[in-house]
């Protein structure tokens, strides 16, 4: 049985006989192994966030960089709260150790631009240690394994502002040309009608006369 070794003050008071008969853990003071690919990232990602470019009735699309700096194969598996809005090419897949590569990420068509652009959806892109034996058909099997540790990263969805305040700016520059145009047509249906009226009038003095 393992006894807890005593402070070096009360070692002072005990036997000798006492302390050579303490026992202390074989694995005391040892560090424990870390294998390099756990205390790194599995993959690089850049950018951090999915943005997106919005324009009417046109399927837009934005590409995720994705690197592989560890010294072992990983795989990737993406993933997106909104699979009826979004899709990605390639979904998944493995990369060997220094190989990069180019996510194409794409939103539906829209039929109008949103109000209030805000959006709540997220990519998922999630990454698992792989071996040079898997390939990107076999990669999803690594995703249904309960026992390995996956890395997740959370990337959120965002509107390209400069866009938006671009359509923003046409929309009202287009309703205030429009309401121009309606006065215009207003005031010069108004004066035809009060050059006719003065017309007739000119025209009864002269009769008068």
């Amino acid at each position: 049985m393992s006894l807890i070794p005593p402070s070096p003050i009360f070692s002072l008071f005990l036997p000798q006989f006492f302390i050579s008969n303490i026992r202390i853990p074989k694995n005391k003071g040892k560090k424990k192994k870390v294998s390099v690919m756990s205390m790194q990232k599995l993959l690089d990602i850049d950018p951090q966030q999915v943005a997106f470019r919005l324009e009417v009735g046109r399927q837009v699309s934005c590409r995720i960089k994705i690197s592989n700096n560890s010294q072992g194969h990983v795989a990737f598996k993406v993933m997106t709260t909104n699979v009826h809005k979004y899709f990605s090419r390639p979904n998944a897949g493995v990369l060997s150790p220094g190989e990069c590569l180019e996510i194409t990420a794409t939103m539906q068509a829209l039929t109008e631009i949103p109000s209030n652009m805000e959006c709540n959806d997220e990519f998922l892109i999630r990454r698992v240690v792989a071996t040079p034996l898997h390939t990107a058909e076999t990669a999803h099997e690594l995703f249904s394994d309960g026992t390995r540790a996956f890395e997740d990263c959370r990337l959120e969805v965002v509107y390209d502002s400069l866009d938006v305040l671009a359509l923003q700016l046409v929309r009202i520059g287009l309703g205030l040309l429009m309401n121009i145009v309606l006065l215009y047509l207003i005031f010069l249906l108004l004066g035809i009608k009060t050059a006719k009226h003065m017309e007739f009038e000119i025209l009864d003095d002269s009769v008068d006369i």
